[in-house]
C-alpha cells in the first residue's frame, strides 16, 4: 500500500530530505516536531489510498476491510515495540489512552491518583475530572523542581511520596516530560510502583520512535504513546498497551458495539470512525525502518540537537534547563530565555503560547516557547529534515526580536 521506491538507508538527510520526503514549504524553519510532527509524503499518500478504498465501498470497508487492516497494523506495531499483539490497541492519541485507563479505574473513597508538577497539562485536567467523579478521592501532586541533579533524586522523591501517601492507587508517570523534555527513570519507577502496589500508567507521548521500547520487558501496567510525533505516522495514531491482568476492566472512553468483546474489538468498535491514521501506523514503521531506523536517525538528530543547543546557548549567553546529560531527550532541548535579549524575567502559559504564534507569523520559524516555573524557555526539536542553518536563522531572530 505504500511506495518505498528509491528510498533506502543511504537517503540524504537535511534539506534534500525536507524537499523530497516532506510537504514542508521551502522557506519554513520547522523546529517543533515535538508537538505535531510532519507526515512524510509517502505515508500521507498511503492514507489517501485507504480513504479511496473506503469511499469505493463504504459498507465493505466498515463491515470488514477496516478491521482487517487495523489488526494487521496492530501486529506490525507489536513486533516493532516488542510486545504481544493481543495486549496492544490503537487509539487516536496518548490523551485518549490515559483517559481510557483513568475513566475505567473505579477509585474507592480515600484513594488517590499521583501526578507531578511536570505532568502534561491536559492529563492534569483529566486527573482532576476523574477525582471529582469519585467522591472522596484526590489527586496528589509530586513537586518536581529544577535543578535536577540525578535520576536517583527523582526515584527518591517518588518513594517518599508513596510512603507519605499510602492511599495512592495509580500513578501517571511521564517517560519524557512534556513540554520540559526530561527523560524520567521509568523502569526504576515502575519497579517502585510494583513494590507499593500502585498501578503504573506510563505517558509515553514522545517515546515511540524516539527511545527504544520493549513493552513486555518494561512491565508497566499501562503504556500509551503517540506515533505522529517521532515515528512519522499521520496525526490520530497512538498505541495503548495493557498488561494482561487488566484486560477485563479497561474500556475505551466511548461505549459502543464492542463493549462485551475482547480488548482489541472493544477499542476498535467505537462507532463510525476514520481508522486510516491508525492503520497507517504500520506504514510509518516501514518508512522509519527504510530510512535507516533508530540508530541512523538518532545519530543524525542527536548530533544536530547537541550542536544547536551549544550554538544557541553561546549566542544568547544563556543556559540550558539544569538536568543531567543522562536525562536529556535525544531530539529536544530546553534553553532559558528569561531576562535575555529583552525577554521578560517571568511569564505565564498564555504569554509563551502567544510568542509561538508571533515568531511563526513574523519570521516563518516554528518552535516552542514554554513556561517552566514561571520562566520562559525555548524548546527546540531536531529531525532528519533539519540542518544547522535552521538554528542559526532562529538565533538571529531571537537576538533581534525586541529591537526589530
Amino acid at each position: 500500500m505504500m511506495d518505498l521506491d528509491g528510498l533506502d538507508k543511504n537517503v540524504q538527510f537535511g534539506s534534500y530530505f525536507k524537499h523530497t520526503e516532506t510537504s514542508l514549504t521551502k522557506d519554513i524553519v520547522f523546529l517543533n516536531h515535538g508537538s505535531y510532527g510532519t507526515v512524510p509524503k509517502r505515508v500521507a499518500a498511503a492514507q489517501t489510498r485507504y480513504r479511496e478504498e473506503m469511499e469505493r465501498n463504504p459498507d465493505l470497508w466498515f463491515r470488514q476491510a477496516s478491521l482487517d487492516h487495523w489488526l494487521k497494523a496492530v501486529s506490525v506495531l507489536a513486533d516493532f515495540f516488542h510486545c504481544h499483539s493481543q495486549d496492544l490497541v490503537l487509539v487516536p492519541n496518548a490523551s485518549t489512552g490515559i483517559n481510557s485507563v483513568l475513566m475505567s479505574c473505579k477509585l474507592k473513597t480515600g484513594e488517590a491518583i499521583l501526578i507531578t508538577r511536570l505532568t502534561y497539562g491536559s492529563i492534569q485536567k483529566a486527573t482532576s475530572h476523574v477525582t471529582k467523579r469519585f467522591e472522596g478521592t484526590e489527586a496528589v501532586f509530586l513537586d518536581i523542581t529544577f535543578p535536577i541533579s540525578s535520576a536517583q533524586q527523582i526515584v527518591d522523591l517518588y518513594e517518599e511520596c508513596f510512603k507519605s501517601h499510602p492511599n495512592i492507587k495509580l500513578a501517571v508517570i511521564d517517560y519524557i516530560t512534556s513540554p520540559s523534555s526530561v527523560v524520567m527513570p521509568v523502569k526504576e519507577l515502575i519497579t517502585l510502583c510494583h513494590h507499593y502496589s500502585v498501578l503504573s500508567v506510563i505517558d509515553g507521548a514522545h517515546t515511540p520512535g524516539h527511545i527504544p521500547l520493549h513493552l513486555n520487558d518494561l512491565d508497566a501496567d499501562f503504556f500509551t504513546g503517540n506515533l505522529h510525533k517521532w515515528l512519522y505516522a499521520p496525526r490520530g495514531c497512538a498505541i495503548l498497551w495493557v498488561k494482561r491482568d487488566h484486560h477485563d476492566w479497561i474500556y475505551p472512553v466511548v461505549t459502543s458495539w464492542g463493549y462485551e468483546f475482547p480488548l482489541q474489538i472493544r477499542f476498535f468498535k467505537q462507532g463510525t470512525r476514520d481508522h486510516t491514521a491508525e492503520i497507517c501506523g504500520m506504514h510509518a514503521v516501514q518508512f522509519y525502518q527504510a530510512i535507516g531506523g533508530m540508530d541512523r536517525i538518532l545519530k543524525y538528530t542527536t548530533g544536530l540537537i547537541n550542536e544547536a543547543q551549544e550554538y544557541l546557548v553561546k549566542l544568547l549567553n544563556t543556559e540550558s534547563l539544569p538536568i543531567p546529560k543522562s536525562m536529556e531527550v535525544p531530539n529536544m532541548r530546553c534553553i532559558l530565555l528569561s531576562g535575555i535579549c529583552g525577554f521578560p524575567q517571568s511569564v505565564v502559559f498564555d504569554e509563551s503560547e502567544k510568542l509561538i504564534l508571533d515568531i511563526m507569523n513574523k519570521s516563518n520559524i516554528v518552535c516552542a516557547f514554554i513556561c517552566i516555573e514561571e520562566k520562559l524557555f525555548l524548546r527546540i526539536s531536531a529531525n532528519v529534515y533539519n540542518t544547522m542553518d535552521d538554528y542559526r536563522r532562529l538565533g538571529e531572530v531571537l537576538l533581534h526580536y525586541h529591537t526589530a
